[in-house]
């Protein structure tokens, strides 16, 4: 009976958001990814992109990755500067398969618990995010808006 119980246990929890997931953000380095027009993944084709970072209003910065929206909300959180040790980063079709199950279809800010974009600076140098995957928000920079 422990066993059984124990077995539901992790597969129950299996279901739920990761903890806490990396993504690498390179501005302007051109890249790949998989997109469907199905919600559950069908069809996918690849489309190439370039990351932008631009700000949606005088203190939120957004991110743009595969035509997917990040926020960081610096009244919510700091930047961090140092990577914690032997992280993983996550891809972007990484995050889009997870999206694509029946649990998180309509539900992308439920996803991950945490999400952090490394923005990758020059002389191996970073900036930590901590972001939200948000619906679309109005961007003030009209370059961001080109895209």
């Amino acid at each position: 009976m422990k066993y059984l119980f124990g077995l539901l246990f992790f597969i129950g929890m299996s279901g739920h958001a990761q903890d806490i997931v990396y993504l690498k953000f390179e501005e302007g380095k051109e890249s790949k990814c998989q997109l469907s027009s199905f919600r559950d993944g069908r069809n996918k084709k690849e489309y190439s992109y370039k990351p932008y970072k631009g700000k949606i209003t005088d203190k939120k910065i957004g991110f743009l990755v595969c035509g997917e929206h990040f926020v960081y909300d610096p009244s919510l959180h700091g930047i961090t500067y140092e990577l914690p040790e032997n992280i993983e980063y996550i891809t972007i079709d990484e995050m889009f398969t997870k999206l694509e199950t029946p649990e998180y279809r309509f539900a992308k800010e439920k996803v991950y618990k945490k999400i952090f974009i490394v923005e990758v600076l020059p002389n191996n140098k970073v900036n930590i995010y901590p972001v939200t995957w948000s619906k679309i928000y109005y961007w003030e920079d009209v370059e961001y808006q080109k895209h």
